[in-house]
């Protein structure tokens, strides 16, 4: 097992890699330790985990840390199903457009994930409201 691990005691990380490869069980940790806001990004020119092999993301917060990987990998699409950032659902797990250069890689969900959750609970709250208008009162 191999990993990286942050720490942001004296501030923000910004870290580059050429290529990076998973050959057994990866993790990546953001760390506890250190100021809540800092911010952390990991630059990946490729980013290959092997078949049968897997890399962990612990502690990872959505808009402080980035994990930045170009346009070019060759291993991308195949890599993203072996991700796992603990605490969010795998099935979240997508591709942002970061610039012209580099995806984001999140275990977030999408933005558009949250609005239509809130329609779907308004719309439940309307529905509720109005079959409770149209029952007669006892």
């Amino acid at each position: 097992m191999g990993g990286l691990y942050f720490s942001s005691m004296g501030g923000d990380i910004i870290q580059s890699f050429k290529q990076l490869i998973i050959d057994g069980l990866g993790v990546i940790s953001f760390g506890v330790n250190g100021k809540v806001d800092s911010i952390t990004k990991i630059y990946l020119d490729d980013l290959w985990v092997r078949s049968g092999r897997e890399v962990n993301i612990f502690h990872w917060r959505e808009g402080r840390d980035f994990i930045l990987v170009k346009k070019t990998s060759k291993n991308l699409a195949d890599t993203m199903k072996k991700i796992k950032f603990f605490g969010y659902d795998p099935s979240k797990l997508h591709l942002e457009d970061y610039n012209d250069e580099y995806w984001m890689i999140n275990g977030a969900p999408e933005p558009a994930t949250y609005g239509a959750g809130l329609m779907l609970g308004v719309l439940g709250l309307v529905c509720y409201r109005r079959r409770q208008r149209s029952s007669p009162h006892q």
